[in-house]
């Protein structure tokens, strides 16, 4: 199933790690290294380039990382074939998180980096719960996470810059960013422009994403409808008040 969530991914993956991977202010590779610690079979769904799953599979048995961008998983080996401490208990897989295919039962799911918010309609995220349920161990657990909905109406649906950041050749990436709420969902367009070392304008990449936001009493509602019961709540990947909060996660077990 192509989607222009994995379109969009496709053509970014070679800047993710300098875009998206690093406006994380947040220590949510630590939050999920602790929650995995110790599993036996770990699963990753919207894997990316690995920035979460190549430091959580040092703590578990195995991870099945899938995402649904081919050249997204390409970066994630890539990075396992350059490194000294390359493991051999991942395999990396395509696969869209709305048409799962997989046998294996595994004691430890997570959907993270508010990955969920792809999913548009909360029929979606009901068929993905669902989806799950024969794949998870009796007494595993499933992880979560969403970003804390905002009132978008005082924002402004201009062209803002988003900032100007180095690349490791010696150039500068400058990405823009507009978001117009259309009902329910936020369409957020986005332009990457590289620059050479020299200032010379090399390349511009255009992307449109689809974001639903979802209330943290949402997803709750909806992981109880399907039959789990909830185990653990947080905010901002650790603390346990909500004042102020960016990112809200979620764990929880089958009944």
């Amino acid at each position: 199933m192509k989607s222009s969530v994995n379109s969009n991914y496709d053509l970014i993956a070679s800047l993710f790690d300098y875009d998206m991977a690093l406006n994380m202010r947040f220590d949510d590779v630590g939050f999920y290294v602790d929650r995995t610690r110790g599993k036996d079979a770990v699963l990753e769904v919207g894997s990316g380039t690995g920035r979460i799953g190549i430091p959580v599979s040092k703590v578990c048995n195995q991870l099945v990382a899938i995402d649904a961008s081919l050249p997204m998983l390409l970066m994630f080996q890539q990075k396992l074939q350059q490194s000294r401490e390359a493991s051999s208990n991942i395999l990396l897989a395509v696969m869209d998180a709305r048409s799962l295919a997989l046998k294996q039962k595994f004691d430890y799911i997570f959907f993270g980096f508010s990955s969920i918010n792809y999913l548009t309609h909360p029929d979606e995220v009901m068929a993905f719960i669902e989806s799950l349920k024969p794949i998870l161990q009796t007494n595993g657990r499933l992880l979560l996470d969403v970003f804390v909905p905002k009132n978008l109406a005082i924002l402004s649906t201009d062209w803002t810059l988003d900032y100007v950041r180095p690349l490791p050749s010696g150039g500068q990436l400058k990405r823009s960013k507009q978001i117009t709420p259309d009902r329910s969902v936020n369409v957020i367009k986005r332009r990457y422009e590289e620059y050479s070392a020299a200032g010379i304008f090399e390349r511009v990449i255009d992307t449109e994403s689809r974001i639903r936001p979802y209330r943290p009493e949402e997803l709750r509602a909806m992981l109880m409808e399907s039959g789990f019961s909830i185990c653990g709540e947080w905010w901002d990947y650790g603390q346990s008040s909500a004042d102020n909060a960016g990112f809200f996660s979620i764990e929880a077990t089958l009944l």
